[in-house]
């Protein structure tokens, strides 16, 4: 290469149109990337991004979640009632979307009765959700434990205190510490425990947040932030040469003015 040729590449390998431009074909690419998931994320509700759940296992084992150890459940005669996170199931069947955590289960006259933190649950021994009965508690403390008495009555803990139900669930009195029974949860029979791991193992990532990850490019973890930085240093480029390709434009301006 000849010594003029060389100094014509060096001269455009250094200009700021030539960097400006490719930094602004590199940012746009990123740009429409943010405005496409952008948009699916603003209108992930309607969608129904926020209620779909990845089922492909490559995606379930980039984000590492697989199927838990061990399940336990509560036993109601030749059902099991199991706290799946997002559900409640009985045997391998969503019954509810569980909005707190499963505290306890029983079998009362025809009804099965479900408790969660902040509410308790009755379902016909089909499954098909009865009422809904809110938290017994006066001071609204979050139920942490559930038994029977003596008589086979309804008690709960919740903060404190220690309620006793009538037989309709509709009135609570305190009960004593020592005509308290709490229910125990049991592992899982094999062949459930198999079905359900790979439920819970379904209904754990929804679509939304992997659209933020890749939004965002946590998706693709310390390679995602890398990209990131790398865009950010681009954007920061696209603007550096921006302002110089303006302020050379306008000094051009200028000696023609003259």
């Amino acid at each position: 290469m000849s010594r003029r040729r060389r100094r014509n590449f060096l001269e455009k390998l250094w200009s700021p149109y030539l960097w400006h431009r490719y930094a602004g074909l590199a940012a746009a690419l990123f740009l429409i990337h943010l405005a496409i998931t952008g948009i699916f994320l603003n209108h992930a509700h309607e969608l129904e991004l926020d209620r779909r759940f990845v089922s492909s296992d490559w995606l379930l084992d980039l984000y590492k979640i697989g199927p838990p150890d061990e399940i336990f459940g509560y036993k109601l005669a030749d059902k099991w009632v199991t706290d799946g996170g997002r559900y409640i199931y009985l045997d391998d069947r969503a019954i509810a979307e569980n909005g707190s955590k499963l505290v306890s289960a029983f079998l009362l006259a025809d009804a099965m009765v479900v408790i969660v933190e902040h509410e308790i649950l009755l379902f016909s021994p089909a499954g098909i959700q009865i009422e809904r009965i809110p938290n017994p508690s006066p001071q609204g403390a979050s139920i942490i434990a559930a038994g029977t008495s003596a008589n086979g009555e309804l008690v709960i803990a919740a903060g404190t205190r220690l309620l006793v139900a009538d037989a309709d669930l509709l009135n609570w009195s305190d009960a004593e510490e020592t005509d308290f029974l709490p229910n125990k949860k049991y592992r899982l029979p094999e062949a459930l425990r198999t079905r359900l791991a790979e439920k819970f193992r379904s209904t754990t990532l929804t679509w939304e947040r992997v659209l933020q990850d890749v939004h965002s490019g946590r998706v693709a973890g310390n390679a995602g932030r890398l990209f990131f930085d790398i865009v950010a240093l681009l954007l920061i480029l696209l603007s550096g040469t921006g302002v110089i390709v303006w302020l050379q434009r306008l000094a051009a301006q200028r000696e023609r003015d003259c």
